[in-house]
């Protein structure tokens, strides 16, 4: 059994892997997977401000990673930065 690891970038996907064991499998998404609606507000304003994600354009390939990834990966861990701009 294995790991999907998915992170932002090509650069962090191979960091992670020289630390990581064969059990892991890191993938890069070189970018944001998902986003808020460019031509919507994006957040409920009357509701406590709860988001409303959409995938990005490009990127819907990945959200189906998992399934299209080896039989034996039995775990997916989305690698999000918390501070969007530091990352």
């Amino acid at each position: 059994m294995g790991t999907l690891i998915i992170v932002e970038s090509p650069a962090k996907a191979r960091t992670l892997s020289n630390f990581l064991s064969k059990d892991y499998t890191v993938k890069a998404s070189v970018g944001h997977i998902r986003d808020l609606p460019f031509h919507e507000m994006g957040v409920d304003v009357d509701n406590d401000f709860p988001p409303t994600y959409v995938i990005v354009e490009g990127k819907t390939v990945l959200t189906r990673l998992p399934l299209l990834a080896d039989a034996n990966l039995w775990q997916t861990v989305l690698g999000a930065c918390s501070q969007r701009l530091a990352c």
